[in-house]
């Protein structure tokens, strides 16, 4: 959705900023972003305003953009922010399971391994007959290392008085700046928080419930099982 929303604006932009440039409003044409990267380098809220801005600007001079831009185009074009505005954050529930995706990740290498190895027994031969081929494959062998430092802080939170999970907990990373709510298992997943020292705070119906200093080991699971009163 980003890529496709970054291609109409660059494009309409494109446009309007050659009709306005020959008009001698360069001013107006500065406003506009003509390169696609300029949409889909950033964040998807930054893309979404500068998307929103261009087709202001274009809508507010649409009279100096005949026949290039036309006024229906500007309306796709607004149809089209507003659909991408929507998904924004829908990425979140692909986030949720990147732990597990991460392991198979991982794991998905061990059967290129094991085939590698044999590979490597297969080649001894060639290594006095044909050593410029063998030399070329175990080059091809190799396998590029592959560093996964995704982080992670896991959350799973206990009434311990009852020992019931506890849903609806808002957590708040402060240095990290993430926060994120509980589900009905009790438990949250916040991703690619800030390595290092920073304050978890969990508040349920505007009472703080939890607060504690933490530290956020980089690259891996932080796990933080808790109880609480009440």
């Amino acid at each position: 959705g980003k890529i496709a929303l970054g291609e109409t604006a660059s494009t309409l932009s494109g446009l309007a900023y050659v009709a306005l440039t020959d008009l001698g409003k360069i001013d107006v044409a500065e406003q506009l972003h003509i390169n696609a990267t300029d949409f889909t380098s950033v964040a998807d809220s930054d893309c979404t305003a500068l998307s929103q801005n261009d087709h202001d600007v274009m809508l507010a001079h649409k009279t100096d953009l005949l026949p290039d831009v036309t006024e229906l185009m500007l309306t796709d074009f607004q149809d089209e922010i507003t659909t991408f505005s929507g998904l924004q954050g829908t990425s979140d529930s692909v986030h949720e399971v990147s732990p597990t995706l991460t392991k198979a990740f991982v794991e998905s290498f061990r059967p290129v391994r094991k085939i590698i190895e044999q590979i490597k027994l297969l080649m001894k031969p060639y290594k006095k007959s044909n050593k410029d081929f063998y030399d070329r494959v175990m080059a091809s062998t190799i396998i590029p290392a592959v560093n996964v430092h995704h982080t992670f802080v896991n959350i799973t939170v206990v009434n311990k008085n009852v020992s019931k999970v506890v849903e609806g907990i808002l957590f708040t990373l402060t240095n990290a700046k993430k926060t994120g709510t509980t589900d009905w298992e009790g438990k949250l997943t916040l991703d690619k928080p800030r390595a290092g020292k920073d304050i978890l705070t969990g508040v349920l119906d505007g009472k703080v419930v939890y607060l504690r200093h933490i530290e956020i080991k980089r690259g891996r699971e932080n796990d933080f099982d808790i109880e609480i009163d009440g």
